[in-house]
């Protein structure tokens, strides 16, 4: 818009407080909108963990923005749009948080979505660095920078960074520098392109982020956020789609959606049989039929003989329906028309892989 729309928000924190300001597209101007103000609005975490405190003389925070919106306009010179998140290095976790920009005045916050990430455990930051890595304990505290990525917060120890999930806050790696490098001191985002650049004692080195999307289909099934978790899936591992629609089955299974369960486990490579046992055992023979109605509907016509069991376990089961609802009035009377003319469409439908003899058989046994 016009220059005189144009409005700036600054992002300041310690080690335990960030403070936000917006308003006039100049320095000056908006601290000036401040003065008036009796208090600053802020949000302030705890000190450190127990037992662990920032060591003089670093005493410093660090802020990082989730620019890739705005890289897609071109850079911070083209009149991109506004960052659409930051992750804030606190005395207590990394705090995250998502950015909408707006109308706000002096005291509105820009800030929502916001959580705290605890910083890995020592333990666990020793497990991931390896055996052969050196002493982990610099990779404890505290932690001196962080950068964050599309799908992971990188917090950089003076013995390595550490890749923590952005959607579930679990440490997913850590990367250690070459020996030669020493002890890392910090990690800066280039400006113009936002790679990414930590730089030690002994010199700089370029931080890679490669295929991080690789284990977001498991934390999503974790999450149970089992569409997205499958649209993550790689295409080249099928035992990860199978897994998260066999873990999506069972989860409706156990809340009593039984019909979604018996869709969900038709689409998996689990055996007819283990599956229609789960629904036997627990007196679901609707949703049994509805499994094997999938199961048939996805079943290639060269499996000739698959198809025909699949259709005479089906026949069978709309017999018992039928025999079970003879002799019912009212309401009933109607379930019995109905079921007997689901039968009489399934015949017509898929007489070409019915057997004959088979069928003839279970009719006269059932009186039809």
């Amino acid at each position: 818009g016009a220059p005189d729309d144009k409005r700036l928000f600054v992002l300041a924190a310690t080690p335990t407080r960030y403070y936000e300001f917006v308003g006039p597209a100049s320095l000056e101007a908006l601290f000036a909108s401040y003065r008036e103000l009796s208090h600053l609005g802020h949000v302030e975490v705890e000190g450190p963990p127990p037992g662990t405190a920032w060591p003089p003389p670093h005493k410093g925070s660090s802020l990082d923005f989730d620019r890739r919106r705005g890289q897609e306009g071109g850079g911070r010179g083209s009149g991109a749009s506004p960052p659409s998140a930051f992750a804030w290095l606190s005395a207590r976790g990394v705090y995250c948080g998502s950015l909408l920009f707006g109308a706000q005045a002096p005291r509105d916050s820009c800030v929502y979505d916001s959580e705290m990430r605890p910083y890995p455990p020592a333990t666990d930051l020793a497990q991931s660095s390896g055996a052969g890595s050196a002493s982990p304990a610099a990779l404890r505290w505290p932690p001196l920078s962080l950068a964050l990525t599309e799908l992971h917060l990188l917090v950089l120890y003076g013995g390595g960074v550490a890749a923590l999930s952005r959607l579930s806050g679990e440490l997913m790696c850590v990367a250690r520098p070459p020996a030669a490098c020493g002890p890392l001191l910090g990690l800066v985002r280039e400006p113009a392109q936002g790679g990414l650049w930590a730089w030690g004692e002994g010199g700089t080195l370029r931080v890679s982020v490669n295929r991080e999307e690789r284990h977001m289909w498991r934390l999503h099934l974790e999450a149970r956020d089992f569409e997205t978790a499958l649209a993550c899936c790689s295409p080249g591992a099928p035992s990860q789609r199978d897994l998260v629609l066999a873990q999506h089955a069972e989860h409706e299974l156990s809340r009593g959606a039984y019909t979604l369960a018996a869709r969900q486990f038709a689409k998996t490579g689990k055996s007819v049989e283990e599956v229609a046992l789960r629904f036997l055992s627990l007196g679901q023979k609707g949703a049994l039929q509805t499994y094997l109605f999938c199961k048939l509907d996805a079943m290639d016509e060269r499996h000739a003989m698959q198809g025909t069991l699949l259709c005479t376990w089906l026949t069978s089961l709309f017999l018992e329906r039928l025999e079970g609802a003879r002799g019912l009035e009212g309401s009933g009377r109607g379930e019995a028309e109905a079921a007997a003319a689901e039968f009489r469409a399934f015949l017509s439908e898929r007489h070409r892989r019915l057997s004959r003899p088979t069928t003839y058989a279970l009719l006269e046994a059932a009186g039809r």
